[in-house]
């Protein structure tokens, strides 16, 4: 069984694995070339990168995913690259609250 999370398909990627060198401009020309790149954010966490890529479409975002998974960057001092779904669209972080007993509330919501 594989210890990947696996995410519903949406039309962001998240990208780890990514080399201690790796720049955001490496993988926004990588990113670039496959039709639908909208805008890509690359995060440093716990002194890992990681990247967020968003497409037009979940197809699009698909066929990036499976042309590029395991994709060795040139600055990469650790193998390709692993790529899944998302969990949230990019710009979406945040709104979802999973925690138990609690109902998120929407933001065109309106109090009177």
């Amino acid at each position: 069984m594989s210890s990947l999370q696996h995410n519903s398909p949406c039309s962001t990627l998240f990208v780890a694995n990514l080399g201690q060198f790796s720049s955001e401009q490496e993988l926004k020309d990588l990113f670039n070339s496959f039709q639908g790149f909208s805008r890509l954010r690359m995060h440093n966490k716990g002194g890992s990168p990681v990247a967020f890529v968003e497409f037009q479409d979940v197809r699009q975002a698909s066929e990036a995913m499976n042309r590029l998974q395991g994709f060795v960057l040139l600055s990469s001092d650790r193998g390709g690259i692993r790529i899944e779904y998302a969990k949230n669209k990019m710009g979406e972080v945040g709104k979802k609250d999973e925690t138990p007993g609690h109902s998120p509330v929407s933001s065109a919501t309106t109090f009177s």
